[in-house]
């Protein structure tokens, strides 16, 4: 496992994340199988990248596209591990008024980091990387 697919299987099964955040869940939401899976995959082809070994042309397009995905995955896991770390905080109490401040907003910014994720999720369509003409005529 890479580095950050390391950071990111800690991340989500150490906070709970897929509890928490409706990541795995019987509801249907982002496994977190597939986030690691995404991760492991981007490593993978910025390994190869970087050995030079493989199709460059494809890997680069296939690292184009998954480059916005792992930066909203770990965007968000940074985001639950925030709200875990000011949550942990609320028990000591010289931090406790800085963690009250804190977790409305880290809450408030979940749902959407959660929405961004599942959009960067959603499967391209193969039309998008295709050249379009446009006719127009008078009339």
């Amino acid at each position: 496992m890479g580095r950050i697919a390391g950071q990111i299987a800690g991340q989500i099964t150490g906070l709970g994340l897929d509890r928490a955040a409706g990541l795995g869940n019987e509801d249907g939401m982002i496994p977190r199988d597939r986030l690691l899976q995404i991760t492991q995959r981007f490593e993978f082809i910025e390994a190869q990248m970087a050995a030079g070994g493989g199709d460059i042309a494809a890997l680069g397009r296939e690292y184009a596209e998954l480059r916005p995905v792992v930066e909203q995955i770990a965007t968000y896991t940074q985001l639950a591990e925030d709200i875990a770390e000011a949550e942990a905080m609320l028990a000591d109490p010289e931090m406790k008024a800085l963690a009250e401040e804190e977790l409305p907003r880290l809450r408030a910014a979940l749902p959407e980091a959660e929405a961004d994720l599942q959009i960067a999720l959603l499967p391209k369509d193969a039309a998008d990387a295709r050249p379009a003409i446009l006719e127009i005529r008078p009339g």
